[in-house]
């Protein structure tokens, strides 16, 4: 079996805002102008409604009402204004259930939300700067799995088991075996579809990839990935079946007790961070 990247399948799936890649893109700019991404998020009525409401939340803590974009964007960051406008895009594809891969309702959302997590706090683990970029790649990095999930029939899984347990291949493998791609692949196809910057795109793309040179978006991503894996959340039939290279953290710098320290983190802060998108 051949799966096909099918645009009017992607846009089912959801429905992307073109103000959001181009967030996304200035947000990859470390020189970005903050009058620049003010510009984006005011053409776009519904992110200026959810960005004002999110700048007056009681999660902003603000002592004063908030009435313009500039003054939301300075209240909150613009990091942290780029991440919610994500969440806010992606919740609701992500918090359905996704059979293919055994994820029950909001599974999917809860584990694509403690990677980015994990990619957020892994500075404070390893004391560097790491990628911006690295949050919503996180985020996004299982994208595909919502369009893979609808070519995977119980005898097309039952398959797959029988690869894996057979032949000691990884999920990813049986997946390209079976259907010609991989949920990494489409995810890509998915982000590029919505024309959001390659950067995050390659991100998406190669969070499965065995990478030899240093590269620290990549790097955070896939040990991202690993820890919202070891702490539970959305293992779904894929399990814990993935493999992190042993130079990935030893590039980042990360010792088997900052990985500890890691995951208890991300566990520690995952119902609060959730709840910033139910405000």
């Amino acid at each position: 079996m051949q799966v096909n990247v099918d645009p009017a399948e992607i846009q089912s799936i959801v429905s992307m805002s073109a103000s959001v890649p181009r967030l996304a893109k200035l947000a990859c700019d470390p020189e970005v102008d903050l009058a620049e991404i003010c510009r984006v998020i005011e053409y776009d009525q519904v992110i200026t409604a959810q960005v004002l409401h999110w700048a007056n939340s009681a999660w902003s803590a603000s002592q004063s009402q908030i009435l313009t974009v500039k003054d939301a964007v300075v209240r909150c960051g613009v990091g942290q204004v780029v991440k919610l406008v994500m969440g806010h895009c992606l919740a609701k594809p992500l918090k359905n259930t996704v059979p293919g891969y055994d994820l029950l309702e909001n599974e999917l959302w809860q584990h694509s939300v403690a990677a980015a997590l994990a990619a957020e706090c892994l500075e404070k683990i390893v004391h560097k700067n790491l990628p911006a970029p690295a949050f919503t790649v996180a985020l996004m990095h299982d994208i595909g799995k919502l369009l893979l999930e609808r070519h995977l029939g119980p005898e097309v899984m039952e398959e797959m088991r029988h690869q894996i347990t057979e032949r000691g291949i990884s999920y990813i493998e049986a997946e390209r075996e079976m259907l010609g791609t991989d949920h990494a692949v489409l995810g890509g196809a998915i982000a590029r579809y919505w024309q959001f910057p390659e950067t995050l795109v390659a991100g998406i793309e190669q969070h499965h990839t065995e990478i030899h040179v240093p590269d620290p978006l990549l790097d955070s991503v896939q040990v991202a990935n690993a820890v919202a894996k070891l702490i539970g959340v959305g293992l779904g039939s894929e399990q814990m079946n993935l493999t992190i290279h042993p130079g990935v953290p030893r590039r980042l710098g990360l010792t088997s007790s900052g990985m500890e320290s890691l995951c208890a983190l991300v566990q520690s802060r995952l119902a609060e961070t959730l709840s910033q998108w139910e405000a």
